[in-house]
């Protein structure tokens, strides 16, 4: 299966993870290199931010990771800024439940989105979406 490896999978994320993306996002250790700002969101933000900016947009497409065996749900890896015209797109990966960090879930989980953006959706570009501590995208 595409989206299948022998630790993890990823699924679609949907409106029922908003209350598990909001636990991540509000994580300040979690989202320091994919979030700027730094702020915390009440929940209302994030159902919002979820409607609109995840599953609302048309140039967005985003995964949630799961342990497979326990199906705990890790992380989020996520395709942002598609364009299907010049076929390249960013990327953006937070393992969001910190005693999966170093194990080798963020690799695996962007090796099954790489794999799914060149062979099924033939992008030829993906670059990292990757935040330093003063604000501006490196």
């Amino acid at each position: 299966m595409l989206f299948e490896s022998s630790k993890m999978r990823l699924r679609k994320m949907t409106k029922e993870d908003t209350k598990l993306y909001n636990k991540w996002r509000n994580d300040l250790e979690v989202m320091h290199s994919t979030n700027p700002s730094l702020d915390v969101y009440p929940m209302e933000a994030t159902k919002e931010f979820v409607d609109h900016v995840i599953l609302g947009s048309p140039t967005a497409k985003s995964y949630i990771m799961v342990e497979k065996g326990k199906e705990i749900p890790i992380g989020i890896v996520s395709l942002i800024n598609i364009d299907y015209k010049n076929r390249n797109a960013e990327c953006i990966i937070d393992i969001g439940e910190k005693e999966y960090w170093g194990k080798g879930y963020g690799s695996e989980g962007l090796k099954l989105l790489l794999d799914y953006v060149f062979y099924e959706m033939n992008l030829h570009r993906v670059s990292l979406k990757v935040f330093s501590f003063n604000d501006r995208a490196i």
